[in-house]
């Protein structure tokens, strides 16, 4: 018996599509990119609170500030005869100013304690008039 010898046809068609490793290696590069991304957006949103607060405390620092000022330009005779500024150290100011324009001059005192300033205001009292330091109202 004689056999016929036909040549196999083994066609080259190019295949249309990606391989199982191409879309494993193209997904770990979108999750690399996509986690540097996130990355980026945290560090960035951090710098912008960061900006921020410190916009407010100096907004908040401008605001103490002209409110000191107007109360120093204000400086009066304390109503017992005092000299109009008591103290001016480091750490604290002692005057006489009449803050709320009553006509009643207050003895007003800033203090700093660490990172805090304070404000105390002790309004004129008595017959004669006295600053008594019990009377201080902080804020």
């Amino acid at each position: 018996m004689k056999r016929s010898h036909q040549p196999s046809v083994i066609s080259h068609q190019p295949k249309n599509g990606f391989t199982l490793i191409e879309v494993i290696i193209a997904g770990a590069i979108l999750i690399i990119l996509a986690s540097g991304f996130v990355g980026l957006q945290y560090i960035l949103s951090q710098n912008q609170i960061t900006a921020w607060q410190n916009y407010l405390s100096i907004e908040d620092a401008n605001n103490i500030t002209a409110g000191l000022v107007k109360e120093l330009r204000n400086l009066r005779s304390s109503d017992i005869g005092s000299y109009p500024l008591e103290i001016a150290s480091d750490q604290e100011i002692i005057f006489y100013s009449d803050i709320n324009f009553d006509g009643d001059v207050e003895r007003v005192r800033y203090t700093i304690t660490g990172t805090i300033f304070n404000k105390g205001v002790i309004k004129p009292s008595g017959v004669p008039v006295s600053y008594p330091p019990g009377n201080e109202i902080t804020r």
